[in-house]
């Protein structure tokens, strides 16, 4: 203490020094008034706000008596829990501490400054003093930093809470007066309301893939004299998991809804990703606002909003977690009620439960040769990564390919798997209903399947794929396109559940197969003859006809030429048209009447002969030598005619136009003729076998026919024998 005070001493002596002041003790002051502050925590108390904390100080005026003493007393509303003893300005030392209780009896205890009481411990108490063991000095009692805290007990508050603290001083330490004191109170918010913690059970706090528990939540319960406006219970199903089936929970004095994804919920599976609310709402009619004596003011007999739960919310969750590996996930109702002036209250529960995969399949990898396949082109996709890894009894492993139909699907090579021990493990490839023969580890298809499957049989469901599957196709699209080729892989239990995983999606490109354009006919072009010099007629080879007794000669008219038609015509159409080709080129040609009518027609059908013998090589010629140059702006044509040697003058036409007759027309003919008539030679042999078997069956009648009229006859002959020998 003797330090203290020194220390404080040296340093007013050399702020007065530095200042040039004089300065006297604080004691010495008259103006100052000695002031008792208590702070509490809490001001305004409900069922959410029930903990309070009282917090003194005192600031001396500086004519404190020798000997002081701190008192605190408060009414049966607060429990105190602790006490920290404060800090006095002028004293070093130990301090006393007296504990009364309500029933009278006053305990004490010697401890020092600053140190912590437990006051718990000493039950009900009413009032608490702290007085230093010694005197305080310079008579300057100030002290702070001390502490009370606890409870409010709402059974026994009223409308306040209030505490009242006192400084008491003394010159012989036996005789106290109060010097100042201080009282604080906090008000008692005797509207509020208060929510039970609701309570998750679970049959199974470890599920494995496919597993489902029934997990159940109870306790969703209230109670308060305020008006509730709103009970909201928030479902968080987590991750991994689904609830299958919902069983709604039932309330004394209150009604339930549940809402998933803001509609109200009547049956079906419920995801993680759903909003599952569960309001419940306060019965007005029927009696629902309780009175009794344990939950009524009794000073406004105010009524009590109070509900409990008599039926679990019962779920039904299912582990669906995919993953080979165990994780803690956790079930939570988040509950939240409103009441009075949009005041809120909150409590929340979870419960934890273990999700355990004990069959891990991995996704199955797609990769091809190329992205961009041109038409016609081949493209290979190879299928890898098809592993599965089981820890429980597995049934079957199945996988789907799926191949769009724009691919032609020509090879499979089909793939191999070993199971942990590196034995080999059977598959079996079904396509289109049928499982396609195999050769050389090859399946040759040349055809669009569109997808397949394929199965793997293993014993205990764990093996690992030691040879890709490689499938050739070919691009046969029409149009270019975008496809998706991919494999969804599934696992089967022994208990009828399936894991499914799926492969990445392989992209491709079709450019579409481009065809080759039809051979067209020749197009008939239409030379243009200019009109200059008409060509000087030339001599065919041809043998002349002989010389016409009229020295005039008609000219030949031009023959019509017309192009060759694409389709191959009959051998009688052929002949017709040759026929109606040869009327017009009949000359005109004056014949003198010294000959007879025989002789003159054989002339003329002599000279027709010669004419035509004559035009078949010309227009032949004519169209190998013609040459026709058209650049839309001249057009050319040569064209080279060979007469008779008489000097006939003969006209001929373009010859683009001479229609061309020769052997291949004539074989085409022949063969269009035999294809037209393929139904009558078809129907004609089976004429044939039919009469050839009616010949066969009849022949066979005659056949036994004659022998039963031969065994007849000799029936008759050895009857006859026999009727003799009796005779005889």
């Amino acid at each position: 203490m003797q330090k203290k005070i020194a220390r404080k001493i040296a340093s007013i002596t050399a702020v007065s020094l530095a200042s040039g002041l004089i300065t006297v003790p604080a004691g010495a002051n008259a103006d100052l008034t000695p002031n008792l502050q208590i702070m509490q925590k809490t001001e305004i108390i409900s069922d959410e706000a029930l903990d309070q904390s009282y917090q003194y100080d005192y600031q001396s005026d500086g004519n404190d008596q020798r000997f002081t003493q701190v008192e605190t007393s408060w009414d049966n509303a607060f429990v105190a829990k602790k006490l920290v003893v404060g800090d006095w300005k002028n004293y070093d030392g130990d301090v006393v501490v007296s504990i009364l209780k309500d029933d009278g009896m006053e305990y004490q205890l010697q401890t020092t400054e600053n140190a912590q009481v437990e006051l718990s411990d000493y039950g009900e108490i009413s009032s608490i003093k702290l007085q230093p063991a010694g005197e305080i000095a310079n008579s300057d009692a100030s002290m702070s930093g001390m502490v009370i805290d606890g409870d409010i007990d709402m059974s026994q508050a009223s409308d306040t809470v209030e505490l009242k603290g006192t400084i008491r001083e003394s010159e012989d330490g036996e005789n106290f007066t109060s010097k100042v004191d201080e009282t604080v109170s906090a008000t008692v918010l005797k509207t509020s309301y208060k929510i039970e913690t609701p309570v998750w059970k679970t049959e199974q706090d470890k599920l494995s893939y496919g597993q489902t528990a029934k997990v159940t939540l109870d306790g969703l319960a209230g109670t308060g004299t305020a008006e509730l406006s709103s009970y909201e219970c928030q479902l968080i199903i987590p991750k991994g998991t689904e609830i299958e089936q919902i069983d709604l929970p039932e309330f004394e004095h209150a009604t339930s809804t549940l809402f998933v994804d803001g509609k109200e919920y009547t049956e079906g599976i419920i995801t993680s990703d759903s909003k599952v609310l569960l309001q419940i709402c306060l019965e007005k009619d029927n009696n629902s606002l309780i009175e009794d004596d344990n939950s009524q003011d009794e000073d406004n007999n105010s009524p009590a909003y109070d509900f409990k739960q008599t039926k679990s919310l019962s779920l039904l969750l299912k582990n669906i977690q995919q993953d080979a590996k165990s994780e803690d996930v956790l079930i939570q109702a988040y509950v939240k009620a409103v009441y009075g002036d949009d005041q809120e209250v909150k409590t929340e529960a979870s419960q934890k439960i273990q999700l355990i995969c004990e069959y891990q399949m991995e996704s199955p990898k797609v990769s091809s040769s190329a992205t961009i396949i041109p038409g016609q082109d081949d493209v290979q996709l190879t299928f890898n990564n098809m592993n599965a890894t089981a820890t429980t009894s597995v049934t079957g492993y199945v996988v789907d390919f799926y191949i769009p139909s724009d691919l032609t699907v020509e090879t499979i090579r089909v793939p191999e798997f070993v199971d942990s021990e590196g034995n080999s493990v059977e598959r079996l490839i079904t396509i289109n209903g049928q499982h396609p023969s195999i050769l050389n580890k090859t399946i040759f298809l040349y055809d669009k399947i569109g997808s397949f499957q394929m199965v793997v049989y293993t014993k205990d469901g764990t093996f690992s794929q030691s040879r890709d599957m490689v499938i050739t196709a070919s691009n046969q699209t029409s149009s270019e396109k975008e496809i998706e080729i991919k494999a969804v892989a599934n696992g089967y239990y022994a208990n009828n559940l399936v894991q499914t995983v799926e492969s990445n999606i392989q992209k491709l490109t079709l450019q579409k197969v481009v065809t080759p354009p039809a051979p067209t006919p020749e197009p008939t072009i239409e030379p243009t003859v200019t009109p200059e010099p008409e060509p000087e007629p030339t001599q065919t080879p041809t043998q002349a006809p002989e010389p016409s007794p009229n020295p005039t000669t008609t000219p030949i008219p031009t023959p019509t030429i017309t192009p060759e038609p694409t389709t191959v015509p009959s051998e009688s159409d052929s002949v017709k048209k040759e026929a109606a080709n040869l009327k017009p080129l009949t000359p005109n040609v004056s014949v003198s009447n010294t000959t007879s009518g025989d002789t003159l027609k054989a002339e003329k059908k002599q000279e027709t002969n010669d004419i035509v013998d004559k035009l078949r090589p010309t227009a032949t010629t004519a169209v190998q030598e013609t040459a026709v140059t058209d650049d839309f702006s001249n057009k050319q044509t040569s064209e080279k005619t060979e007469s008779s040697s008489d000097a006939a003058r003969v006209t001929t036409a373009p010859a683009e136009k001479i229609e061309k007759t020769s052997p291949e027309k004539v074989k085409d003919a022949v063969e269009e003729t035999v294809n037209e008539n393929r139904g009558i030679q078809v129907l004609l042999i089976l004429l044939v076998i039919i009469g050839c078997g009616i010949a066969v069956l009849i022949g066979m009648f005659l056949h036994f026919t004659r022998k039963k009229k031969h065994l007849l006859h000799l029936e008759e002959k050895m009857n006859d024998s026999k009727n003799v020998k009796g005779d005889s």
